[in-house]
């Protein structure tokens, strides 16, 4: 799955819950908890293969022992985004981090929806 930029700046705002201009540890542990295709499509793509393993298991113990080590995983990812080792994403990392991952959906800047995200962004960037 992949997704533009548009749709990323969507969900940028949505996570970034305190309006920061960053997502730190709680913003982005609910946003992929509460969005189990990203969570996926991040964890166990092509990059996130490494992050996470996909095992299935109908063992509860054994889901609780995965779930927490795909937490450790999430947490893992998130401090290797961050490139400037602030402690929380900005609007670049986060792209990276679609960009890294496979998942992003890269736009001509002569196509309509890329010029739609121009002017949102400019939008928000305003006083």
């Amino acid at each position: 799955v992949r997704f533009d930029l548009c749709t990323l700046l969507f969900w940028f705002d949505l996570i970034d819950s305190d309006r920061s201009g960053t997502i730190d540890k709680q913003e982005w542990m609910r946003f992929l908890r509460t969005n189990p295709h990203i969570d996926k499509a991040l964890l166990h793509g092509e990059v996130g293969a490494r992050y996470c393993s996909n095992k299935d298991s109908l063992e509860g113990f054994l889901q609780g022992k995965e779930e927490a080590a795909c937490m450790k995983q999430r947490m893992r990812l998130l401090r290797q985004m961050d490139t400037n080792g602030d402690g929380v994403l900005d609007w670049e990392e986060f792209v990276e981090l679609f960009r890294r991952s496979g998942n992003l959906l890269e736009l001509s800047p002569s196509s309509p929806k890329y010029r739609i995200y121009e002017l949102v962004k400019a939008m928000r960037e305003e006083p």
